[in-house]
């Protein structure tokens, strides 16, 4: 007996409708599937990266830790200078501050993961406040540190320690005397003292400890995140 007509089209509309569904079905379930796989490297990521975050967090405490006791024996330094202290003191004051003179510290900061995220695309980083946090940290404050790394460890190679040698020495006992005119020796003491003082106050040790704070503030960031994840 043959189909009535109505029936026929319905079956035909009934037929598209049931692959229509399936195709955007199978679509939804390949969006979330990619959705899920890209939530998954995003914690991923997110784990390194405070993972190397908590290391380099210890590595510029420690460098800000060292650069602040140079600082202090720069500071002694200069006041035994200006009180008059002879050049030839075996004062342990005044041998820690002409070694703090020559002394510096290197930092080195971990940015493969970062890397890694720039790579992927930034915006796999789903909360935009924690990724405005990561660039401003990565792109702008943590090469600051290393630009003032490089300039102290510039400074205490390239210009502090040829003049420390040209006029100073060490005796036989293993402490530091001047080689020449004490007078010239006072004079270049205290000028490297201060100055180096002053570029570790105003510029190398305020950028350690800016950084400090954000790089904290970052991974505090990321535990809420991977906590709410």
């Amino acid at each position: 007996m043959p189909l009535e007509k109505g029936s026929y089209w319905f079956r035909i509309i009934a037929e598209g409708v049931v692959i229509v569904v399936s195709i955007l079905l199978a679509f939804g379930i390949d969006a979330w599937w990619d959705d899920r796989q890209l939530r998954h490297e995003e914690r991923a990521l997110l784990e390194e990266l405070r993972a190397t975050l908590s290391e380099d967090i210890l590595d510029v405490s420690q460098a800000a830790d060292t650069l602040s006791t140079v600082n202090d024996g720069l500071k002694s330094l200069a006041r035994l200078v200006e009180g008059g202290e002879p050049m030839d003191s075996v004062d342990p004051a005044y041998q820690q501050g002409l070694r703090s003179l020559r002394r510096f510290t290197y930092v080195k900061l971990r940015y493969g993961p970062y890397e890694t995220l720039k790579d992927r695309g930034l915006h796999l980083i789903t909360n935009d406040d924690l990724r405005t946090r990561l660039t401003s940290l990565y792109d702008n404050r943590l090469p600051t540190i290393m630009q003032n790394n490089e300039l102290d460890i510039s400074l205490t190679r390239n210009e502090i320690l040829p003049r420390i040698l040209d006029q100073f020495e060490l005796d036989a006992d293993g402490n530091w005397g001047a080689r020449g005119s004490t007078g010239e020796a006072r004079s270049v003491a205290l000028t490297l003292a201060r100055h180096r003082s002053d570029v570790l106050e105003y510029f190398v040790l305020p950028s350690y400890r800016t950084a400090l704070t954000l790089m904290q503030e970052t991974v505090d960031a990321i535990d809420s995140e991977l906590a709410a994840g």
